[in-house]
C-alpha cells in the first residue's frame, strides 16, 4: 500500500512542476498552430 501512496505523491509533485510549464507552452503552441493556418491560407 505504501508504494501507491508514494506514487500518488510523486504524481502530485510532477503535476505541480508541469502545470506552470504547460501553462507557458500552451499559448506558444496555439500561436504556432494559428500561424500555420494563416500560412496555409496564403497562396
Amino acid at each position: 500500500m505504501e508504494f501507491f501512496a508514494g506514487s500518488s505523491q510523486f504524481a502530485e509533485g510532477l503535476g505541480k512542476i508541469w502545470e506552470p510549464i504547460f501553462k507557458f507552452i500552451k499559448p506558444l503552441v496555439d500561436a504556432a498552430e494559428g500561424a500555420e493556418k494563416l500560412l496555409k491560407l496564403l497562396p
